[in-house]
């Protein structure tokens, strides 16, 4: 539990202090934050962490970093590679949209965006 703690603050501090962006990775879907806009983060029970209103299960993420990457907001983009597909979610977006992607086949679900600054997300490939 110590460990996870000291984790999610020197997450906090990282985004904090100078980066732009701050990673999320579940699978092949990556959800980016603006630091700017991360505002709380939310650590429950060591099963959960909660940003911007997505709420993660800790086993489902793979990796968090933070990097200078810019985030368009209302952003969901999907990429192609040979047999393979990865999205990334603006993390403004992220509670509303949900991805599965498997090989090059992407499935993306989307629940009311009433609370999205110009109700509308984009899509891009």
């Amino acid at each position: 539990m110590k460990k996870h703690i000291t984790f999610i603050l020197f997450l906090l501090i990282a985004v904090a202090t100078s980066a732009q962006t701050l990673n999320v990775v579940t699978d092949n879907v990556t959800y980016a934050f603006p630091a700017s806009k991360v505002g709380e983060m939310t650590y429950k029970d060591g099963t959960t962490l909660t940003i911007g209103g997505k709420v993660f299960t800790i086993s489902d993420i793979n990796k968090i970093y933070v990097d200078d990457s810019e985030v368009t907001d209302n952003e969901v983009a999907v990429t192609y590679n040979s047999t393979n597909a990865t999205v990334t979610v603006a993390g403004n977006v992220a509670q509303y949209v949900t991805p599965t992607v498997s090989g090059a086949h992407v499935s993306i679900v989307q629940s009311n965006t009433d609370d999205v600054d110009g109700n509308e997300i984009t899509y891009s490939h």
